[in-house]
């Protein structure tokens, strides 16, 4: 048994939660997504490179910590708050979901057909780019602390804020050349996931966002 199991399904709980509206406070997603990331971490999910690659654990860890960044940037970007888990937190480089995470179940799928599960997959590989492209500029916009003159952190230099645009722009270019838009006789899924996608680029690319 994986030692670490027991975080893992406090952690996934966790995320299932930061969907939940309360009424009592309007926090609530926040400090879900806290406890999620807390016991990510505690379960060595942020670590999951450095262990055999395939590997189930490898595969059930790395599935957890980008399931956090992934809610982590869309509530960022959803609610204007901080991120917390940081772009120095984690090595951005490396690859988000692919085809191969998701091997063991393309054709086992009770609610999807194979080819509707490869398209999910797709879906959820370009999403996970979207949340690095939107790593920095998310970074800036809502600090926990501002920019201060003669301050520790530095504003960002005008040629990082066109970087970081020029970015964006190029995850649009590459979804267009790679995601078909779903046709009217899609599967609902894929159109519901194919056009949220779409709304969090065009929100995105929207003043104050697009820098």
């Amino acid at each position: 048994m994986y030692p670490y199991i027991d975080d893992v399904a406090r952690a996934q709980g966790a995320l299932m939660l930061t969907y939940h509206v309360s009424s009592a406070t309007h926090k609530a997603d926040t400090f879900w997504l806290s406890t999620a990331i807390h016991y990510a971490k505690s379960a060595k999910a942020h670590m999951y490179t450095l262990m055999r690659e395939g590997s189930r654990e490898a595969n059930i860890l790395k599935r957890l910590w980008w399931c956090c960044i992934l809610r982590d940037r869309i509530m960022a970007l959803g609610l204007r708050g901080p991120l917390h888990i940081k772009p120095a937190d984690f090595d951005f480089t490396q690859p988000g979901f692919v085809e191969a995470d998701f091997r063991d179940e393309i054709r086992g799928s009770m609610v999807y057909d194979s080819t509707a599960k490869q398209v999910l997959v797709q879906l959820a590989g370009m999403l996970c780019e979207l949340a690095v492209a939107l790593n920095n500029i998310l970074e800036v916009l809502y600090r926990e602390t501002p920019f201060r003159p003669g301050g520790h952190h530095n504003p960002p230099s005008p040629e990082d804020l066109k970087t970081w645009s020029l970015g964006l722009d190029n995850w649009y270019e590459k979804a267009l050349a790679k995601l078909r838009l779903p046709t009217p006789r899609a599967n609902k899924s894929l159109v519901l996931f194919t056009n949220m996608i779409y709304i969090y680029y065009k929100y995105a690319s929207q003043p104050p966002f697009h820098l």
